[in-house]
């Protein structure tokens, strides 16, 4: 196999699915992906058109391969750089004269991104596929181009700028494809998008990888496998009580190792209690659903849960079919809370307040009534599992949290990347189906925060048995330490074994050597045995007279050395050592 666009695209976010690809491996693809190829290909057809309008027909070349010599075209449309081991295209390659003459030129390389904005490895893919084409073209390649986004916007960078990072991941790249050596396999940030996310998961849950600790970084896996530490297990047996609470006092309040642990028990550790909320009449619980690259919230649901002897919840959602309803919708948002008095927001990550703050920057005169009516009456929830509780989940997401409490959404592939998908797959087809999916998938989000909610409040009121899963405190976690009095348990047998060796020798060296006079005759003889001989001293030092001519050929030009000879006596005779 060749090197290819979809290779190079799949190594850079993940090592382990361009092995794959490359040993012929394939999924069923993700909504997200799927959708993201349908805008790529509107984009890339919108894009096709603009070039005919804005170059005369001579100037156009399509879908021919880059050569040392190339004709004087201005542009070239889906061009093809091949060489011996590898086949990449571009969506466009632009040709113009460099500064120094008209006579040298430059070409432009351009691809299409389906995403609102430009990421890192959007630019990093142009630069590799830049390198290969280096490789074909004599013209010098400088800049490339990223057309990105509905509107067709640009974003030019600099080759030399990602150069060195490219060139040593497609060094990387060469030498997979050529040696075929598996790479490490973990969980990264592309794992929701990809189309072998089902099975990796599944390998990694029966290795119990520690990249399934959700922000655990590739870098600290290394640095752990280093002290050898390669599982969950056996991170959960480096929790130390006294060492974290060290940490805590430094400023780093979470525990991978704590976490492991409650894994591995399958109990949920209570550090301290959970700060207890203002009191107040209703709660309030939001949730936001938008769209991250375009900086667009177009969903906000509530749900208004009265504290009073009534119990009445009441539901709320409000849609916004374009960027430029945004501020309608935050606008019904604040009406509908203006009718409470006494109450409290919650919400479940950093989502939903940041927005708050972006769009209270984007229409100042909203900003007053979002910091007053929401941000200072909201919680975040999930700041309680960041500090004091350690659920037996791999993550503190609001997904695993609700399924460890026992609720269930009812699409099995609800997320947040699924959602953009959904989003996605409205503006394109405008269907109601995908907009009553994202309105029942927002509402259920918000009654999975009831549920967490009103969990935390159970483990700040002691209720320990009216909660369905096991509850330990911190503070009853015994200190598992190998410096201590007692019959020791050992995890491998193979390790008690060596312990009982290791006590043998000790009793009969130690012990046994002041009560028993064999042991003792036969421990002294070793010592004797195994005790260095020192060194003798020469006794006698000789100056031998320099001879006049060599005795084997009789050259008389001699060459001074200095040489000592140390001669001992010995019980065989004299001994000399140079």
């Amino acid at each position: 196999m060749i090197l290819s666009n979809e290779i190079i695209d799949s190594y850079i976010c993940c090592k382990y699915k361009a092995f794959l690809i490359i040993n012929g491996n394939r999924g069923n693809k993700p909504d997200y992906d799927l959708v993201e190829n349908r805008l790529c290909k509107i984009y890339r057809d919108n894009f096709f058109e603009h070039i005919k309008k804005s170059y005369h027909e001579g100037q156009i070349l399509t879908s021919i391969q880059i050569t040392k010599t190339q004709s004087d075209s201005t542009i070239i449309i889906n061009p093809e750089a091949k060489g011996n081991d590898f086949s990449v295209n571009f969506d466009a390659i632009e040709i113009s004269s460099t500064r120094t003459g008209r006579k040298r030129k430059t070409y432009i390389p351009i691809i299409i991104s389906p995403k609102e904005a430009v990421t890192k490895n959007e630019k990093v893919l142009l630069t590799v596929k830049t390198l290969l084409l280096n490789r074909v073209s004599s013209h010098l390649t400088e800049i490339g181009r990223i057309i990105y986004g509905k509107d067709s916007k640009t974003c030019c960078i600099k080759i030399k700028d990602y150069k060195r990072t490219s060139q040593r991941m497609l060094d990387e790249l060469e030498i997979l494809m050529r040696d075929n050596d598996k790479p490490l396999v973990y969980k990264n940030g592309n794992c929701q998008i990809c189309e072998f996310e089902k099975n990796c998961r599944k390998h990694l849950i029966e290795k119990d990888d520690l990249s399934l600790l959700g922000s655990f970084s590739l870098k600290e896996i290394i640095k752990r496998n280093k002290k050898g530490v390669f599982t969950i297990n056996q991170l959960s047996y480096n929790f130390r009580p006294k060492k974290f609470r060290k940490t805590r006092e430094r400023g780093r309040p979470f525990s991978y190792e704590l976490k492991a642990l409650a894994i591995r028990d399958k109990k949920t550790y209570v550090l301290n209690s959970p700060i207890e909320s203002k009191p107040s009449k209703d709660d309030i619980y939001i949730d936001f659903e938008g769209l991250p690259d375009e900086k667009f919230v177009y969903l906000i649901g509530i749900v208004i849960k009265s504290n009073g002897s009534e119990k009445e919840v009441v539901y709320y959602s409000f849609w916004a079919d374009s960027k430029k309803h945004e501020k309608i919708i935050f606008q019904n948002l604040l009406k509908t809370i203006s009718r409470y008095d006494d109450y409290a927001i919650y919400h479940y990550g950093s989502y939903e307040a940041k927005e708050l703050k972006r769009v209270s920057r984007d229409y100042p005169e909203l900003e007053n009534l979002i910091t007053s009516k929401i941000l200072q009456n909201s919680v975040n929830l999930l700041s309680h599992f960041y500090s004091n509780i350690y659920t037996p989940t791999f993550t503190n997401g609001l997904k695993d949290i609700g399924s460890f409490l026992g609720f269930k959404w009812s699409a099995d592939n609800s997320s947040g990347i699924q959602s953009i998908a959904w989003r996605k797959n409205w503006e394109l087809s405008n269907e109601d189906e995908y907009k009553e999916i994202l309105l029942k998938y927002n509402s259920e989000d918000c009654n999975a925060l009831i549920i967490v909610k009103e969990w935390i409040d159970k483990l700040r009121a002691g209720k320990t048995s009216a909660i369905n899963n096991a509850v330990g405190c911190v503070d009853e976690i015994k200190h598992q330490s190998s410096y201590k009095f007692g019959k020791t348990e050992f995890l491998i047998p193979d390790f008690e074994a060596i312990n009982n060796c290791g006590y043998f020798n000790y009793q009969r060296e130690k012990v046994f050597i002041k009560t028993n006079l064999k042991i003792k005759k036969i421990i002294r003889k070793q010592n004797l045995l195994n005790k260095p001989k020192k060194a003798i001293r020469p006794n006698v030092y000789i100056n031998l007279p320099t001879p006049k001519q060599c005795l084997n050929c009789g050259n008389k030009k001699l060459y001074r050395h200095r040489n000592c000879y140390a001669i001992r006596e010995t019980s065989t005779g004299n001994n000399g050592n140079n």
